[in-house]
């Protein structure tokens, strides 16, 4: 799986947010999607196959990257 900058995942993820016109606050949409782009690769490329594509509202999502973050977490203490 490729390893895509954070930058980059993040401008990748606000445009489907945009062309999707998810509801909510773009700036929170744009802050979650940065934590989904730092947590791993496995879990952006997550975020952005099976959370964004379900045109979440914005809890869920949060949600989701919570539980990534934590997973991300247990894996570089035990991985």
């Amino acid at each position: 799986m490729e390893i895509r900058p954070v930058e980059e995942q993040v401008l990748r993820f606000m445009a489907f947010v945009d062309a999707a016109q998810l509801p909510g606050d773009r700036g929170q949409w744009e802050a979650l999607c940065r934590r989904a782009a730092e947590t791993n690769a496995v879990g952006a490329a997550l975020f952005h196959n099976f959370v964004l594509h379900d045109r979440p509202d914005f809890q869920v999502a949060e949600s989701y990257v919570a539980r990534s973050e934590i997973m991300a977490s247990l894996s570089s203490l035990y991985g």
